[in-house]
């Protein structure tokens, strides 16, 4: 009997040990699966933060793109501003030492053909500054006589100098070498360039905007929205730094009739009595009246240091 008790509490004892390790497997399994899900949980909660981070550096990064690119505009409005002042400084400046001599060789001139009398009268208004129209424009000298008007724009460049020039007209001469100075994007069109070369032969090439579209360009303002006037103008470019002689002077001009380059008072003077020897022929002389019209309207544009001038935009 005895025997039998304790063989069924052993059984039960068995038992009842059996039952609580399952139970307690079933409890790690659960302990292990919602220690799963909170490690899933947590690698999402991970994954979602890295993905916040990554956007907040791209943002950042974004931002700091933007920062660079206002730093740099601000810089180039500084610049802006700065090329602005000194444009306004040239502009109210007087006469240079180039535009000096050229003012005093086209009074030389003038006052010669009016003693001998080749002509009755003459205006020349230097430092003409047009700020009422759709663009500005600064011109160096304007001549009215009877044989019409003469626009001159001055040069005072010191160096070799290459006017209205093409890499068809360099190629085929001597300075053929100057060609990749020149025409450094590959294309060809006209360019005005000053050329100068040190001691160690280094070629230093500076290239202008071309004074025959300046010219141009003024000579079209004058007629059609200044004076509007069909009356042909002359326009000139004159290099008066080279008078005598030093450094070379190469002209690329094909259209003679047009915007006429020189580098000395005597050619000034030979295209001046050219041009108005051609309008003596066509018979176009301007009458005493329209002379004065003429002059009276040029006057109210000569340059004035007392006037605060709004700079534009210059063609």
């Amino acid at each position: 009997m005895n025997i039998i008790f304790v063989l069924v509490l052993f059984l039960l004892i068995i038992f009842l040990m059996n039952l609580a390790i399952k139970n307690q497997e079933n409890i790690n399994a659960e302990n292990k699966s919602q220690l799963e899900k909170m490690m899933n949980a947590q690698k999402c909660e991970l994954y979602d933060f890295k993905d916040e981070y990554a956007k907040i550096e791209r943002v950042q990064k974004g931002n700091n793109q933007l920062l660079h690119e206002n730093k740099k505009l601000n810089s180039k409005v500084e610049t802006l501003e700065e090329k602005n002042k000194e444009l306004k400084k040239i502009i109210k400046t007087k006469l240079n030492i180039g535009e000096v001599i050229t003012a005093r060789h086209l009074e030389e001139i003038f006052n010669e053909f009016k003693e001998i009398g080749a002509l009755n009268d003459f205006e020349i208004i230097n430092n003409v500054y047009i700020d009422d129209q759709e663009y500005e424009r600064q011109i160096d000298h304007i001549v009215i006589c009877e044989y019409g008007l003469f626009v001159i724009d001055t040069k005072h460049w010191a160096g070799d100098i290459f006017y209205n020039i093409t890499k068809q007209n360099i190629n085929r001469g001597k300075n053929n070498y100057l060609t990749p100075f020149l025409f450094t994007d590959g294309k060809d069109y006209p360019v005005t360039a000053v050329v100068k070369m040190d001691r160690e032969r280094v070629i230093d090439a500076n290239i202008y905007d071309n004074p025959y579209k300046q010219v141009w360009s003024a000579v079209s303002l004058i007629s059609n929205d200044v004076l509007k006037t069909k009356r042909f103008i002359n326009g000139i470019v004159y290099f008066n730094y080279n008078a005598k002689g030093k450094g070379q002077f190469v002209d690329g001009t094909t259209n003679t009739d047009g915007v006429v380059a020189v580098t000395n008072k005597e050619e000034l003077k030979k295209v001046i009595v050219e041009r108005m020897k051609k309008t003596y022929d066509m018979n176009v002389i301007l009458g005493e009246e329209e002379i004065k019209q003429y002059t009276s309207i040029l006057n109210k544009y000569k340059f004035d240091d007392n006037k605060e001038y709004l700079l534009k935009i210059m063609r």
